[in-house]
């Protein structure tokens, strides 16, 4: 196949190119008036205060970043990159791993807690539609705004994530350095967001800071049967598809 859009020979677009250029100007346009209203809802449900605001922007930069560079199926990468920029604002978070299911799909997953609330934009872009969903601010869901109806921290059977295998055995920079076509790995990829937010990095410095960064594993836990606690918690919320990097 070649690259797109398809240039002839005497270097003028045919049909064909033209009309794959403007569906994927189309898709672009959709993309952007999408994520448009998903920020725009993350907003009016924020917390209050300069904290608040540093989650909200540092979340719309990583879903324009992922939806930008289409990253479909990029949980793992994505949430260690949301982690990394909330920790460097002095914000709580949790990287979390686990299963997560929607409408008895169960794939691997990962995404950030804070204070027990699911932050996952990861989820917005999947390599399957089947779980594909809004993404997921403080467990609300961006589109319907109310409690994610996907479960985190799902039931079953299957083997660790081999991606955070990958990082528990060969450490947290080896992953971060490992993740291909980026300049600085998912260290150059948190910089670049960033720059987006006004958040400096220091790469150096990163790794030193991050080095024994690990993911915390979410497991069902036993409720007998209540609902949970807290609207959007972690056993009741968040997703994405793919076994691959998440």
């Amino acid at each position: 196949m070649t690259d797109f859009p398809q240039i002839h020979r005497d270097g003028q677009r045919g049909p064909t190119s033209d009309f794959l250029l403007g569906r994927q100007m189309e898709h672009e346009l959709l993309v952007k008036l999408q994520t448009a209203q998903w920020k725009k809802s993350a907003e009016a449900i924020r917390s209050p205060g300069l904290a608040g605001f540093r989650v909200f922007a540092t979340f719309c930069g990583i879903l324009d970043f992922i939806h930008q560079r289409a990253w479909q199926g990029a949980c793992h990468a994505s949430s260690v990159v949301f982690h990394v920029l909330l920790r460097e604002q002095g914000a709580d978070s949790v990287l979390c791993h686990g299963m997560a299911e929607k409408n008895g799909i169960l794939f691997n997953h990962s995404w950030v807690e804070i204070e027990g609330r699911v932050y996952d934009a990861a989820i917005s872009n999947t390599v399957s539609r089947d779980v594909d969903s809004p993404p997921v601010f403080a467990g609300i869901d961006l589109a319907t705004m109310q409690d994610t109806r996907l479960v985190y921290g799902a039931q079953s059977p299957r083997e660790a994530d081999e991606i955070v295998v990958f990082a528990r055995e060969k450490g947290f920079n080896a992953y971060m350095d490992a993740f291909p076509h980026l300049r600085h790995g998912l260290w150059g990829a948190a910089r670049d967001v960033g720059k987006r937010i006004g958040v400096r990095l220091n790469i150096a410095k990163l790794r030193a800071v991050y080095a024994d960064t690990a993911w915390i594993e979410r497991a069902p836990r036993e409720r007998n049967g209540e609902e949970p606690d807290l609207p959007g918690d972690r056993f009741a919320t968040g997703a994405d598809p793919s076994l691959r990097s998440g």
